[in-house]
């Protein structure tokens, strides 16, 4: 990389900073900081949700999905408009009920405070080590273009992001994920027009040769197989596909945090909705670059040097070698953009998980709005170096074994459906009890742990079971055990889970205000 590219580099981070002192003028209070006065328009909550749950991995983790294995994670998206729709239906009203700041109030309010708090520091240890694994691909990334090592990577972003997110709260984490989601769009459309240039055929040729080598969606038996050993299957895609949305509109903070910054249930929904809009022709580039690098590198006359590329560098090493300065600049700074617009958002959501779920609620109930902004900034620079130190981690240990990208956030990411598994049971069941939901918590971490180890990382690649199984048997043994609970357990009384279960809530106004009380608010 060249002066020019370290200049437009410069350019974006001084933006990020400006937006960050902006916002940081206009916080009162923690309404300000974690939700922005709920002022902020729907259509920027719906780019900057897309941005956080999917570009800080899909900019390269996509690429290399398609480079290695071509299409068929990509058919996720189809899935995802329906399992969006439940998510939203069984999750999202309760938290406008309620007037919630995280969507762990509601979880004590349905079972118990032990819940609540088991779950909060679950979803703080998971969402910490997500936020790891976003550093960890930025240092695959910056080590194939730029040479750094990725001790240095880790830091260096993991500073930048601690900074302004400390500074500028929601708002300045959204406004930078509206002008992160500007240049990453900019970037794949330039990057597909050269691939389209560099591979022979074109885009139809570089199509027609990697669906010919095993690269398109295969359609085959292996598609529609029950064998766990088979890495992705139709089956294991409609499963993830559900969890990982279920998640995202249940437990997720980093997303419900987005959704409760809408002035109304009506304007999350639309928020919603256009998320999944916006990342369709983003994903479906993201595919396609991956698929066309794969013929590229393996027809090109001028990517002969580089025929052994390994499947997670092959997007990093294009944008290196082949593109014109300042264009190596402007991709790395849609890098940067995919990679801070989660860690920002991350970071911000887990603040406000610990100061409404922990501190406020168990550590300092009397705290006062300036108390609790000052805890909010103090946490989420914690958060920050946490996510720093597992990044170190998480790279030595992967540095060791054979794991893709995609492969290493399943693994990582497996306390996702414990969570599900638990607002699932919650909203569903009338007779699951706080003491039994607690013990099904405690026991599924040594699951996740062992599976983790047992079946991933301590086995042969060629001998893994898919990794889509191996982060999620925590979850299905919360989610089958708790359903066994309710099966034989006796019903709360209406009057005491009144409001807090399918079966006892009413219909919500899609005018009703977030945070509003209940009167009023319902049809």
């Amino acid at each position: 990389m060249g002066i020019w590219d370290y200049g437009v580099m410069g350019l974006y981070l001084l933006g990020v900073v400006i937006i960050g002192v902006i916002c940081s003028k206009k916080e009162k209070d923690t309404k300000d900081y974690l939700l922005g006065g709920r002022t902020i328009p729907y259509w920027a909550l719906a780019i900057s949700m897309f941005a956080s749950l999917f570009s800080a991995l899909s900019f390269l983790g996509m690429p290399s999905e398609g480079f290695g294995h071509g299409g068929r994670m990509f058919l996720a998206t189809f899935i995802s408009p329906v399992a969006i729709y439940f998510g939203i239906r069984l999750f999202m009203r309760f938290y406008y009920t309620l007037g919630s700041f995280t969507p762990y109030e509601y979880i004590e309010k349905r079972f118990s405070p032990s819940v609540r708090l088991t779950s909060s520091l679950l979803f703080m240890f998971q969402r910490g080590c997500y936020l790891a694994i976003i550093l960890y691909a930025s240092s695959v990334a910056f080590k194939s273009v730029c040479g750094w090592e990725p001790w240095v990577t880790i830091l260096v972003i993991g500073v930048m992001g601690i900074f302004y997110t400390v500074l500028g709260g929601v708002k300045a984490v959204v406004w930078t994920d509206v002008l992160q989601f500007a240049i990453f769009l900019f970037g794949l459309i330039f990057v597909v027009f050269k691939l389209s240039e560099l591979t022979p055929g074109g885009i139809s040729g570089g199509l027609d040769y990697a669906f010919e080598h095993g690269r398109g969606f295969r359609f085959d038996e292996s598609f529609f197989t029950f064998n766990p050993y088979e890495r992705i299957t139709l089956w294991l895609l409609l499963f993830s596909t559900f969890g990982t949305w279920f998640f995202t509109y249940s437990a997720d903070q980093l997303n419900v945090q987005r959704i409760l910054a809408t002035k109304t249930y009506g304007e999350a929904k639309k928020a919603a909705y256009l998320s999944w809009v916006v990342g369709l022709p983003v994903g479906a580039m993201l595919f396609l670059i991956g698929i066309l690098l794969y013929s590229f590198y393996a027809t090109s006359p001028v990517a002969e040097a580089f025929r052994n590329v390994k499947s997670d560098q092959a997007f990093p090493v294009f944008i290196r070698d082949f593109l014109p300065a300042p264009m190596p600049g402007i991709l790395i700074s849609a890098l940067l953009a995919a990679i801070m617009s989660t860690l920002d958002s991350g970071m911000n959501s887990l603040s406000a998980i610990y100061v409404k779920d922990i501190y406020k609620r168990f550590i300092n109930p009397s705290a006062n709005e300036k108390r609790e902004l000052r805890v909010a900034k103090q946490s989420t620079f914690i958060v920050g170096l946490f996510s720093i130190g597992m990044a170190m981690l998480i790279t030595m240990l992967n540095e060791k074994t054979t794991t893709t990208i995609f492969e290493a956030a399943g693994i990582w990411s497996a306390i996702v459906l414990i969570l599900t598994a638990v607002f699932l049971l919650a909203v569903t069941t009338r007779s699951v009890s706080a003491k039994q939901i607690n013990i099904l918590l405690l026991l599924s971490i040594p699951i996740v742990a062992s599976a983790s180890w047992f079946l991933y990382y301590n086995v042969a690649p060629e001998s893994r079971i898919s990794f889509t199984i191996t982060g999620n048997l925590g979850g299905l043994f919360v989610l089958f055990g708790g359903y066994a609970c309710a099966l034989f357990g006796k019903k709360q009384p209406d009057e005491k889970i009144a409001g807090f279960t399918l079966y006892t809530l009413k219909e919500l106004n899609n005018d009703a205000e977030a945070g509003d009380s209940q009167e009023g608010k319902y049809k």
